[in-house]
């Protein structure tokens, strides 16, 4: 039974006994139900309670999880790319510029970056055309040293609050699927992504001029970053 309801019964019965036995002992049952329904009800109010709490708390969590603390910019002004035939399709030399920000309060990591060649399709969905990164992909800092600062893309951390220099990270893609003339300037686009510590996947789509790109290294048109999500 619940506290009060006890003591109240307890008095009750000892005070003011009832003249009818039997009515005394169906009073006592119903109120003991009574007060098994209170106790019960309390005991899911407390524990639906704490369950709002805990989705709330997981559901903060969550949302965490999916806000970009680690980003990453491109230099739109000096980052060149070029197109060039191949005897199976078409291979595409990137050199992109770019510096990396973490607005976090805690040390975070850039893991991986990967560039990919993208389609809009027909329906107006993304899509991504095979190719392969060749083996001459590296990454190296502005004031670039020579060979012995250029490799391939390692773990790279930052410190909390820490906005980079910049870096050059060169990769080409070759595909077997498409031409060079099979490039279509709004169609076709660049995605170099960035897996980081503790958020989801960040890309910059890069729009290219891809009849120019096919004659010199020009500059992009644009670059799109997500929305926060």
């Amino acid at each position: 039974m619940t506290g009060i309801a006890s003591l109240v019964l307890a008095y009750w019965a000892a005070f003011f006994p009832p003249a009818d036995l039997q009515a005394g002992r169906a009073l006592l049952w119903i109120a003991s139900v009574v007060c098994f329904v209170i106790a019960s009800y309390r005991v899911w109010a407390r524990e639906r309670s704490m369950s709002e709490a805990q989705v709330a708390l997981l559901k903060d969590e969550i949302d965490k999880l999916k806000e970009y603390k680690l980003t990453f910019e491109i230099d739109i002004e000096r980052t060149r790319v070029k197109v060039d035939e191949s005897p199976m399709g078409c291979y595409i030399d990137t050199h992109i510029r770019l510096r990396f920000d973490n607005t976090d309060t805690e040390c975070l990591a850039a893991k991986d970056l990967r560039l990919t060649l993208q389609e809009r399709t027909d329906n107006s969905d993304m899509q991504e055309v095979k190719s392969k990164p060749l083996a001459n992909l590296v990454f190296f800092p502005d004031d670039d040293l020579g060979p012995l600062t250029r490799k391939k893309f390692e773990v790279l951390r930052l410190e909390k609050r820490e906005l980079t220099d910049y870096y050059w990270f060169r990769a080409e893609l070759a595909t077997e699927s498409l031409k060079m003339t099979d490039l279509i300037s709004d169609r076709h686009f660049l995605r170099l992504t960035m897996e980081a510590q503790d958020q989801p996947p960040f890309p910059a789509d890069i729009d290219i001029d891809w009849l120019r790109a096919g004659v010199d290294y020009v500059r992009v048109s644009n670059i799109r970053y997500p929305k926060q999500m």
